[in-house]
């Protein structure tokens, strides 16, 4: 295992399997390489220490305590908070991993606030407790969702699958897989196509939020994604041509409390050029339909130059776009020849149909601006991807890029070179 921190929570009075589930997630943790968390009292955190001294692993556990506790000396390092039950919210957000094995009141607040911190989240053991929140969204603060596992190990292959995220050669198999779940959630949960197109970009968006880095929502409307962007500690500039959605944004922004790290400008993302210097952005993201209003060729050019301008060398770009072969296949499906024109029109730099001012990106042109702009492109998919069921969840990558085309949004990862 790479070397996270994994905090263990739970309730204080804890049965005998539960204890012994504790025991083995921390011993599988440590003789992993990863570092063990926990609140510091009762018989979970007795039995990890327990655990772990044995094993001669005491050295990767940390205990944050609520208050001063008059203990012998002991092998790990112990923080003794004085914060009561605020003593919660430190011990989840110094955590990489939350797993919960049973629990109560208590265990239920530090999931909570684990979920809106942003962290992973993975129930361990017998089906009590809160066992049945796995396979959740609790709400719009987190996008992925709480996880089951039976046995340690299952909590370390969970773990492992988080491994290289930020590694530009890995990004294409994660993506893939990402799609993957999406399909096969579709198909569970019957959500509609408007539901995935909000949830898959924000489902990547989360692994590229880097505290302490500078980020550019571009077209931020209500303000979702700057402030899951804010709340994982980067600074984060927020630009919309619309005074109303700017105000709907700064309101999100002091209900989560993150307004001192987001910059609000209303206008388009020729504001932003003089506020953030070259080279300084970890990220830049143009998500919704803010990329397709951009209409004219010269002020396309203009655009992607700007991304690559901004963006350090390995930070990253997240488009999405109206997808030019996804839009004129819908439309002749829906008896609408009119309308497809229209968007090819709009592709051909034509005058579009009013009803339909917008341009539309083949995915091989997205690419290549994104190239031409100094980029290493990830991938650009076509989604939803509904007709990804059954068997076809296996498949390559390549294959699922191929049978996308269809989609009506294109996503695009960049990362600059």
């Amino acid at each position: 295992m790479y070397s996270k921190r994994v905090a263990l929570i739970g309730r204080a009075a804890l049965d005998a399997d539960c204890i012994n589930m504790a025991r083995e997630v921390a011993l599988a943790v440590a003789r992993h390489g990863g570092f063990v968390l926990t609140g510091g009292l009762g018989p979970l955190s007795e039995g990890v220490s327990a655990a772990l001294t044995s094993g001669k692993l005491a050295h990767r556990l940390l205990e944050i305590l609520p208050h001063k506790e008059n203990a012998q000396e002991q092998q790990w390092l112990r923080l003794e908070t004085n914060l009561g039950y605020l003593r919660n919210y430190l011990l989840v957000a110094s955590a990489d991993f939350v797993v919960a094995i049973g629990g109560g009141a208590g265990t239920m607040s530090e999931i909570a606030m684990a979920w809106q911190l942003h962290k992973k989240i993975c129930i361990v053991g017998p089906k009590r407790g809160w066992a049945h929140v796995a396979s959740w969204w609790l709400d719009h603060r987190n996008v992925e969702k709480i996880v089951r596992s039976e046995t340690a190990n299952g909590v370390i292959e969970w773990i492992e699958g988080y491994r290289g995220l930020g590694d530009h050669d890995n990004q294409a198999i994660r993506v893939g897989k990402w799609f993957d779940e999406m399909a096969l959630w579709e198909k569970e949960s019957s959500v509609d196509e408007e539901d995935l197109r909000v949830k898959i970009p924000r489902i990547i968006l989360q692994d590229y939020i880097k505290p302490g880095g500078i980020a550019v929502d571009v077209g931020g409307g209500a303000g979702i994604d700057t402030a899951m962007i804010a709340r994982g500690g980067m600074k984060v500039y927020y630009v919309d041509l619309s005074s109303h959605l700017a105000e709907i944004c700064k309101d999100r922004l002091r209900s989560d409390c993150t307004t001192a790290s987001v910059t609000v400008i209303v206008g388009g993302w020729q504001d932003i050029v003089g506020k953030v210097s070259d080279g300084e952005c970890n990220l830049i993201i143009a998500m919704g339909e803010s990329l397709s209003f951009i209409t004219r060729p010269d002020e396309r050019r203009s655009f992607f130059a700007f991304l690559g301008r901004k963006v350090k060398k390995g930070g990253v770009v997240l488009l999405t776009a109206d997808n030019l072969y996804g839009r004129v296949a819908a439309h002749l499906s829906n008896g609408e020849p009119e309308r497809a024109a229209a968007v090819l029109g709009s592709q051909l730099d034509k005058e579009v149909a009013s009803e339909f001012p917008v341009y539309c990106y083949a995915p091989s042109e997205l690419r290549g601006l994104m190239e031409l702009a100094g980029f290493g492109v990830v991938r650009t998919i076509a989604y939803p991807i509904s007709s990804l069921v059954g068997p076809e969840l296996n498949m390559e990558f390549g294959q699922i890029e191929a049978l996308s085309s269809s989609g009506k949004n294109l996503l695009c990862v960049g990362i600059r070179k």
